[in-house]
């Protein structure tokens, strides 16, 4: 009996033990985190978006109304050149499968592309009642908040590989 007791005993003490071994913290290369962390954010972004919308905002609204808070966080000493860094920057940063190449440049422009930006959102059409062209509409919109505070201008133009981004010094 006193074998069967301490059998049972030491089953209940160890179980919680082993039972915990059913989670563990996930080991991924930093590549795989980086992809996820930028999927995360463009998530957070859509429902940001939808978010605005349900309460009766425009994408336009609510871009501009994020961007007037970004604005603050760039260094508006630094101007066009600063602007230029921050955007080649961001944009390499948000196409982890993509590339971003400098297509022209100048003292007072700086033509580059970005490939595979967001392509998921763009082949499946709509995520959160957000569609891909909404997504970069924000995009736009935010940069061009950012661009005036930095003494610059901003476009985008999108082309089968994914988008052209145009910035431009602003002149006297």
């Amino acid at each position: 009996m006193k074998k069967t007791a301490f059998i049972l005993m030491l089953t209940l003490l160890f179980d919680p033990v082993f039972s915990q071994t059913e989670f563990s913290v996930p080991t991924l290369p930093d590549s795989a985190r980086y992809q996820r962390m930028v999927g995360q954010a463009n998530f957070i972004l859509l429902s940001e978006i939808n978010y605005a919308k349900q309460m009766g905002q425009t994408v336009e609204e609510v871009a501009t109304h994020v961007g007037n808070l970004f604005k603050t966080t760039w260094p508006a000493e630094k101007e066009f050149k600063g602007f230029v860094q921050g955007c080649l920057y961001n944009f390499y940063c948000y196409s982890p499968i993509g590339e971003v190449k400098i297509l022209e440049q100048s003292d007072v422009h700086v033509v580059f592309e970005t490939t595979n930006l967001f392509s998921w959102l763009k082949e499946n059409g709509s995520v959160f009642d957000v569609t891909y062209e909404e997504y970069i509409t924000y995009l736009r919109i935010m940069h061009e908040q950012i661009a005036d505070y930095m003494n610059s201008k901003v476009s985008f133009e999108e082309n089968n590989k994914g988008l052209i981004v145009t910035l431009k010094k602003k002149t006297s």
